[in-house]
């Protein structure tokens, strides 16, 4: 079983069950359940871990909403890195997503995009790639049409997310 937290991004924000990428992932044959909450915040994230109980398998992803609220990627790398040593302690194997990027051409999204990049290659110099799903270079460069606004992915989005997830899911 795969427990899958994070923010919007994991929980499927405006789509409907059934469209959402872990339900597609699931539909695929895979035992995966989604905590993932909108607007919730990396240690938000951590403190629904730390409920427990916890499978095998720990999905974890966000950022978003730190970055867009003024959080550095020092102190999210930092946040990872404690999931991740937390859920060891515990006999679990994490792993961890990469969040999508934002559109990089809407002024309003620009600081929030170069955060999202930057944090992008600072995981992949943190983590071993098997521990990392990359949606980010999977969504760059950033297409509309793959979003229904500038944050949350679509229908479309969201099947090409599950696609990522299975191509990249090492466990």
């Amino acid at each position: 079983m795969i427990a899958c937290f994070g923010d919007s991004l994991t929980y499927g924000f405006g789509l409907r069950p059934g469209d959402k990428w872990i339900d597609i992932v699931r539909n695929g044959g895979y035992d995966i359940n989604n905590y993932g909450v909108n607007g919730a915040k990396i240690r938000d994230i951590m403190a629904r871990i730390q409920e427990g109980p916890l499978p095998t398998n720990v999905f974890v992803m966000g950022g978003t909403n730190d970055f867009d609220s003024g959080g550095s990627v020092e102190s999210l790398v930092k946040a990872y890195l404690e999931i991740d040593s937390y859920l060891t302690s515990q006999g679990v194997r994490a792993s961890f997503g990469i969040p999508t990027p934002t559109n990089p051409e809407i002024a309003e999204y620009q600081n929030l995009s170069n955060k999202l990049s930057f944090f992008h290659d600072e995981l992949l110099l943190t983590f071993p790639r098997n521990q990392l799903i990359d949606f980010f270079h999977a969504f760059t460069p950033y297409d509309s049409n793959l979003f229904f606004d500038e944050i949350h992915p679509n229908k479309k989005g969201s099947r090409k997310m599950a696609e990522v997830f299975l191509k990249e899911w090492s466990f």
